[in-house]
C-alpha cells in the first residue's frame, strides 16, 4: 500500500476539508490517514460498508474504534515494521 499510494500528498490535500472535533465536545471523529486507508482498501477489494467495518474489527482482533483508535493504530503500527 504504501509502496503505491502518495499518502503525505493525498493527507495533506484533504486534511484542510476532513471534520475536526468540535467545542461541544461529542465523538471525535476517526483519524484521517485511517480513513484514508480503509477507503482504499474497500475500494481495492470491493468492500461494502458493513463488510469493510467487520474485516477491520477481524482484523484488530475486536478492537472498536473510536474508543480505542489509539490501541488499533498501535496494532497496525507494529504489524507494518
Amino acid at each position: 500500500m504504501d509502496a503505491v499510494v502518495p499518502w503525505s500528498r493525498l493527507l495533506a490535500l484533504i486534511a484542510p476539508h476532513y471534520p475536526k472535533a468540535g467545542p461541544k465536545g461529542g465523538r471525535p471523529p476517526m483519524p484521517l490517514e485511517t480513513m484514508l486507508r480503509a477507503y482504499f482498501l474497500q475500494n481495492w477489494y470491493a468492500l461494502s460498508d458493513p463488510m469493510a467495518e467487520e474485516t477491520l474489527y477481524d482484523r484488530w482482533d475486536g478492537c472498536r474504534p473510536p474508543q480505542t483508535a489509539s490501541q488499533c493504530a498501535k496494532i497496525v503500527e507494529v504489524e507494518n515494521h
